[in-house]
């Protein structure tokens, strides 16, 4: 596995770059790049909770059995104690996640690519520029950087001064 791509559901690929960079009609980070002419489809849409994890109420509910049954105080204590924290965890995580957005961009061979961005509005930023850069059919001999942590569009493409972000 590629740093900064994991796999995830049938065909795409979750990925956690500080940056992308765009070359002519090339849209590259790390070792991976890709021809924004064979973009069929971006999109982008909160990044979608975890599933919950049932067998913390199995955990649970052996632990309420165990407590009624007076099996053992410390084997209903840890069970009930793992079950919540299991849940307690599950929660956070996804609280976390619920301030993320991806950027989906799908190729015309299908497969996908996912891109987590920690703030809104700057993924509005990208779409306006992707797109631009798609209309345009790419950004010639220009570069764009899109800086994903810092929140920051750069370069000295045209299309960043039609967008007044340079």
């Amino acid at each position: 596995m590629e740093k900064g791509i994991g796999k995830t559901a049938s065909r795409q690929m979750l990925i956690e770059t500080p940056q992308l960079i765009i070359k002519g009609n090339i849209m590259s980070w790390y070792d991976t790049m890709i021809q924004l002419s064979n973009v069929s489809c971006i999109t982008a849409k909160p990044l979608p909770d975890t599933t919950f994890p049932f067998f913390s109420v199995v955990l649970l509910l052996l632990g309420i059995i165990s407590l009624f049954l007076q099996y053992n105080i410390t084997v209903s204590t840890v069970l009930l104690g793992s079950g919540f924290v299991w849940i307690c965890i599950w929660c956070y995580v996804n609280e976390q996640r619920s301030h993320n957005t991806i950027l989906n961009i799908i190729m015309n061979s299908g497969i996908g690519f996912i891109i987590v961005f920690k703030d809104k509005v700057f993924l509005v930023k990208v779409l306006t520029v992707l797109e631009q850069i798609i209309i345009n059919g790419g950004v010639g001999q220009q570069d764009v950087f899109i800086n994903i942590n810092g929140c920051s569009i750069s370069g000295n493409a045209n299309v960043l001064s039609d967008l007044k972000l340079s």
